[in-house]
């Protein structure tokens, strides 16, 4: 079959699929250039980090001391929390924790100015894993922003969010 005669039958041509292929891989690059787009304004004075892209306001510094918690004391630490004049500090969602992570960064993934202190280990997010609810979705800071499932029980760190509008 001539490939006129493969065109006509519907087939994509070959400059068609480069084509693809080319956006398909601009379009990755994008995604692994992580929050270049976000705009962090860093309040040291308060222990405050706003993004002006996504309005989420950032808990700088957490006070983990070194030592991770369970999901439910870090949803308990993140509800009682009042820090720069807020209360309605909460466990941020898979996403939410995803969207501070600059890919270009191999350990600890978050800028030491923005975020210091970022333990290069997993962090909690609120997103419960659906097929088991005694699991919950966690961020691993040390491997670029590698999220995975664990059991609500284990040890990992956290970091608190609120909507700043």
């Amino acid at each position: 079959m001539t490939r006129n005669k493969r065109e006509k039958k519907g087939g994509l041509g070959l400059g068609f699929k480069v084509l693809l292929m080319t956006l398909a891989l601009l379009l990755l690059l994008l995604i692994l250039q992580g929050p270049v787009w976000g705009e962090f304004v860093v309040d040291e004075k308060n222990g405050i980090v706003t993004d002006t892209t996504t309005g989420l306001m950032w808990e700088q510094t957490p006070t983990h001391n070194g030592k991770g918690v369970t999901w439910d004391e870090a949803v308990s630490y993140c509800d009682s929390l009042h820090l720069a004049g807020f209360d309605d500090w909460r466990l941020p969602t898979a996403t939410e924790l995803q969207s501070i992570i600059d890919h270009q960064m191999y350990r600890s993934p978050t800028s030491p100015r923005v975020f210091p202190g970022t333990e290069a280990s997993g962090y909690w997010s609120s997103t419960v894993y659906r097929a088991n609810d005694q699991y919950a979705w966690r961020i691993n800071f040390y491997y670029v922003g590698y999220m995975n499932i664990s059991k609500k029980s284990n040890h990992y760190f956290v970091r608190a969010v609120r909507n700043a509008q």
